[in-house]
């Protein structure tokens, strides 16, 4: 009997022995949840980055069909340090629209041909309408887009403030130094769907 409880204390203690193998195994597997938490981490960081980019954004809707709108909206990012003419440097404007629509400009000399040119320099034609977006929301697109959705208060030049929608589309660009660009960005109404 001395050697069938030996077998049996034998057969338990390696029965023990693998099943903590078993269960370390899948204590150390989940590589799925750090995949999940460098997801959250990625998106938290875009989300964090399209904000930023959104609060800085000018140009809506059918500014996007015409670059001359698209410059002249993304002045309004300068409007402090405009100088005492009206104007702001070039390059400024040029790798801002860049960094922010991915588009590249070579010369904006015939840029607002009814002000005076300054070699160098762009007219701010100011906007009056100010954007501050919150609560964003994000989806990742197959083509490898992301559409934001965010709430948007829109205050015009007498102050009044009205909560909209707004969906704006970015997509990947390494040399823009938000490393997105955006390439729409539409604003709704309560009764409008996005």
């Amino acid at each position: 009997m001395k050697k069938t409880t030996l077998f049996v204390i034998a057969a338990v203690c390696l029965a023990v022995i693998l099943s903590s193998f078993v269960f370390s195994s899948y204590a150390a597997a989940p590589v799925s949840a750090d995949y999940e938490v460098k997801t959250v981490a990625e998106t938290n960081e875009n989300e964090d980055i399209f904000l930023l980019m959104l609060n800085k954004n000018y140009v809506y809707g059918a500014d996007f069909d015409n670059v001359d709108d698209i410059v002249n909206c993304s002045v309004n990012v300068f409007k402090d340090s405009v100088d005492q003419e009206g104007y702001i440097p070039e390059k400024d404007v040029i790798s801002f629209v860049y960094d922010m629509y991915g588009i590249e400009i070579v010369d904006l000399s015939k840029l607002n041909g009814e002000y005076p040119y300054k070699e160098g320099y762009v007219y701010a034609v100011s906007g009056f309408t100010a954007y501050k977006h919150s609560n964003i929301s994000l989806k990742y697109n197959e083509d490898g887009t992301v559409t934001a959705t965010t709430d948007i208060a829109v205050t015009s030049l007498d102050g009044d403030t009205e909560n909209l929608t707004a969906t704006t589309v970015f997509v990947k660009n390494n040399n823009s130094k938000f490393g997105y660009n955006i390439l729409t960005s539409e604003i709704f109404s309560d009764n409008q769907t996005a």
